[in-house]
């Protein structure tokens, strides 16, 4: 809650600066709860646990995804393999003419 500076009539610009600054200047307080669960002690067995299973699950994921663009890349290498060795019939077959 930030306090109503008086009117600007009464006050100075540098009083007026100096009471902006100390405002500022006020630490913030968090909550402590909120600070355990940004950084995990060693007791924290349900943390760490939580935490083991995301990130199990994020590296599954990855893995799932990688393994999708991995066979799209091999069937399109297929396809294009597939292609070349129809242009090359293709350009042998045509008779030549000099």
């Amino acid at each position: 809650m930030h306090r109503t500076p008086p009117p600007k009539s009464s006050i100075s610009s540098s009083e007026e600066y100096l009471l902006s600054n100390k405002m500022d200047e006020t630490p913030i307080l968090r909550h402590p709860q909120r600070r355990k669960r940004r950084c995990l002690s060693i007791g924290d067995d349900d943390d760490l646990a939580l935490f083991k299973d995301e990130l199990k699950l994020m590296m599954e994921n990855f893995i799932t995804t990688q393994n999708t663009r991995l066979q799209k890349l091999e069937q399109h290498m297929i396809e294009v393999k597939k292609q070349n060795t129809k242009k090359q019939t293709n350009n042998n077959k045509k008779p030549q003419s000099f």
